[in-house]
């Protein structure tokens, strides 16, 4: 942001991510006076320096904690959590021209924290888990793609829905 410096700022929690020699920063990034930190991206050159404007990721204002970076069907994504909603809750973005599309991914209630994606099927395959705890209880959640079928539904060529049909044979 123009006019401001790292010196006005808390960062933390830096996540590096390379793609194509491109190399990515995701971070939380807090103003020194403010409670809460968002999450922010930049594209670094080969000196580690922020090549043209970092983006704030979220336009959220509640506070974002601990940002992924990855690459989901050729386009660079992060999840992350925050407290939008009062509670932890697990969200995932991906970079589509100049804006961030964002979505929600926890959506029990519960508090939900620290998203780690996992690409498989030569990339064709998002699998986000992330902690889920209520009360004393602590779990390991995934969110994995639906892959179910339904069973084939089989139908006569030669039958007419509510008529009898008295012939011993049927066509498929």
């Amino acid at each position: 942001v123009k006019g401001q410096t790292f010196h006005n700022f808390h960062n933390q929690r830096p996540f590096l991510f390379e793609k194509e020699n491109h190399l990515y920063l995701a971070w939380e990034r807090m103003y020194f006076s403010s409670e809460n930190a968002h999450i922010y991206f930049a594209e670094l050159d080969n000196d580690g320096k922020i090549m043209g404007t970092m983006e704030k990721v979220s336009e959220s204002n509640s506070n974002q904690s601990y940002p992924v970076i990855f690459d989901y069907q050729d386009i660079v994504s992060v999840v992350w959590f925050d407290m939008r909603r009062g509670y932890e809750g697990v969200y995932f973005a991906q970079k589509r021209g100049y804006f961030w599309e964002e979505t929600v991914l926890s959506t029990t209630g519960r508090k939900s924290s620290f998203g780690m994606p996992f690409i498989s099927g030569f990339g064709d395959f998002l699998t986000i888990y992330w902690q889920e705890k209520q009360k004393n209880t602590t779990r390991l959640v995934e969110l994995a793609p639906d892959q179910h079928v339904n069973p084939p539904t089989i139908k006569g060529k030669n039958l007419v829905p509510g008529k009898r049909y008295n012939k011993e044979r049927v066509q498929f």
